[in-house]
């Protein structure tokens, strides 16, 4: 009975990890609006249209199945007619840990004349930098963009925390993000105190030798 309530927390506890992780970011994975073409379309700061994030310096590109997403049929080019970037506010608890992942390409169309083979970006969050990456698109085709994963845990500090995705690279082709996930970390394992924990491993040396006899 105990092995079967344990089985039924666990799926519960599962389930609204899932629940809390898909209501953190709204569209995480950029597929609204749907790009009526195969191609892409661009939008520049200020443009609502893409649901849940606002575009930021100059314009990004809204990618559509001509090249290959990480998940579903659209990505991001942070880097539009011009570099630019997006951002989405979230709602979070302070004091709380959240781990962000995302996956990193860049666009390799016309290598060097719309823009850097080695593509760059930034990730910052509540306004802090948190990371400076780069991607080499050497080798790289557009059904073959070479997808890499990055992780970051992160901390809130307010009940608000902006998540900032911005091109670092010139030109009209830049880095790619898709499938962005904000999960909450659970709270960190406190250690028992030493007395406690000795007593915990001596009552239950005790209760098994008790076991032990009655056999």
């Amino acid at each position: 009975m105990r092995c079967k309530h344990f089985g039924f927390v666990a799926l519960f506890v599962g389930a609204m990890t899932l629940q809390a992780r898909a209501a953190l970011l709204t569209n995480p994975s950029f597929e609204q609006p749907v790009v009526n073409n195969p191609d892409f379309n661009y939008y520049y700061a200020g443009n609502p249209a893409i649901t849940g994030w606002t575009i930021v310096g100059g314009s990004v590109d809204l990618l559509s199945t001509n090249w290959a997403a990480h998940e579903g049929n659209q990505s991001i080019d942070l880097s539009g007619v011009t570099p630019g970037g997006l951002y989405q506010d979230v709602s979070t608890t302070p004091g709380t840990s959240y781990r962000l992942g995302f996956w990193l390409a860049g666009n390799p169309e016309f290598p060097g004349t719309t823009g850097p083979v080695v593509k760059t970006m930034k990730v910052n969050w509540a306004g802090s930098s948190v990371a400076n990456l780069s991607f080499d698109t050497t080798g790289k085709t557009k059904t073959n963009l070479g997808w890499t994963f990055e992780s970051y845990d992160l901390t809130a500090t307010s009940a608000s925390t902006r998540l900032e995705f911005d091109s670092t690279s010139s030109g009209s082709s830049g880095a790619l993000i898709d499938d962005v996930t904000l999960v909450q970390l659970p709270p960190a394992a406190v250690p028992l105190p030493a007395g406690l924990l000795s007593g915990a491993l001596t009552a239950g040396m005790f209760l098994g030798v008790r076991r032990r006899s009655r056999r």
